[in-house]
């Protein structure tokens, strides 16, 4: 299986178990995180499985092999919240928009300030018009917003100091590319300039 998460980097696992409907096994071998090198012996296990309980699906990950040194625990914990943060957004597109195709809008840039007034800006602004699902101060906020047909803004921060980055996606969905231009016109540049982010430095 192959995935990507855009610029051309690309990530692959090899399926070792798949029960439709019910597991699914994937092994990788982690890539070189800066300073944090990698033997390459040890693969990375994700193990999804689905069941019902109570009238309802659970899914369930374990995401395991992450090697065990002070050097990967910023790989660690990251992998942690970002798993977090891709179950919410799942859950809301079950809850409220299964079936229909989504599209992202992305806000990736360095943060011209630091990650506490971005996140008193950004918070200030969509509390109007939104309700919000999940919030950790000063690093990550995840909205839904109404007037957007249950649009879903996840927010998060990485880095630090001066080296902060923004990673924000607003996700639409069952929307036309016409529509989804409209309103990438709007939001975009509203976000850039509530987050204060210099976009020509996305990462």
């Amino acid at each position: 299986m192959t995935f990507s998460w855009g610029g051309g980097e690309e990530g692959h696992n090899r399926i070792d178990e798949w029960e439709p409907n019910r597991k699914l096994r994937l092994t990788s071998m982690p890539f070189e995180m800066g300073a944090a090198k990698y033997d390459g012996t040890t693969p990375m296990i994700n193990e999804y499985t689905l069941e019902r309980r109570d009238g309802k699906t659970v899914l369930r990950l374990v995401n395991s092999g992450i090697p065990n040194t002070p050097e990967w625990d910023g790989f660690y914990n990251g992998t942690e919240s970002g798993w977090r943060s891709f179950l919410r957004t799942l859950r809301h597109y079950l809850e409220h928009h299964g079936g229909r195709a989504r599209t992202t809008i992305k806000i990736v840039g360095k943060l011209s300030g630091s990650p506490e007034d971005a996140w008193a800006r950004l918070l200030a602004a969509v509390k109007p018009i939104g309700t919000i699902v999940f919030e950790q101060a000063p690093t990550m906020l995840e909205v839904n917003i109404p007037e957007l047909s249950d649009a879903y803004l996840a927010h998060s921060v990485s880095g630090s100091g001066a080296n902060s980055y923004v990673y924000t996606m607003l996700s639409v969905y069952g929307k036309t590319p016409t529509e989804v231009e409209t309103i990438r016109a709007k939001w975009q540049p509203w976000l850039e300039q509530v987050l204060g982010v210099d976009a020509s430095s996305g990462v």
